[in-house]
C-alpha cells in the first residue's frame, strides 16, 4: 500500500499546512549541521594549541570578595528562604576550605 508522504508535496498547498513545512525545515536544518561539524572541524582549525592542565579549581581562582559573597548569599538563602540550598553541601565545604586556605596564606605574607 504505497502512502501519500512525498518530497514533491511541499510543492503543493497542502505542503505548507503545519506540521509539514516545519518538519521539512527542520530535516533540511539537522541536514546542513550535520555536513557542517562533518567535514569541517572548527575546533581543530586553530592549530597546534597547549592545553596546561594545572589550573586551580573555580573556588580557588576566584578572589576573596567573589568568595565571601558567594559564602553570605548561600547562608542567607540556607536560613532566609526556608532551607533552600543554591550549591551541593560538598561544594559549599569545599569554598569554604578554599576560603580559609586563601585567608591563611593573605594573613602569613603580610
Amino acid at each position: 500500500m504505497p502512502s501519500n508522504h512525498l518530497y514533491t508535496s511541499i510543492f503543493t498547498k497542502g505542503g505548507w499546512t503545519a506540521p509539514s513545512w516545519a518538519l521539512s525545515g527542520a530535516f533540511f536544518v539537522i541536514l546542513l549541521v550535520i555536513f557542517y561539524f562533518k567535514y569541517r572541524n572548527p575546533i581543530g582549525s586553530y592549530g597546534d594549541i597547549e592545553i596546561v592542565q594545572n589550573l586551580p579549581d573555580f573556588w580557588s581562582a576566584i578572589d576573596n570578595e567573589n568568595k565571601e559573597w558567594t559564602i553570605k548569599e548561600e547562608e542567607n538563602a540556607r536560613q532566609n528562604i526556608g532551607g533552600m540550598k543554591i550549591m551541593l553541601d560538598k561544594d559549599f565545604e569545599v569554598l569554604q576550605k578554599a576560603t580559609e586556605q586563601t585567608q591563611r596564606i593573605w594573613f602569613q605574607t603580610s
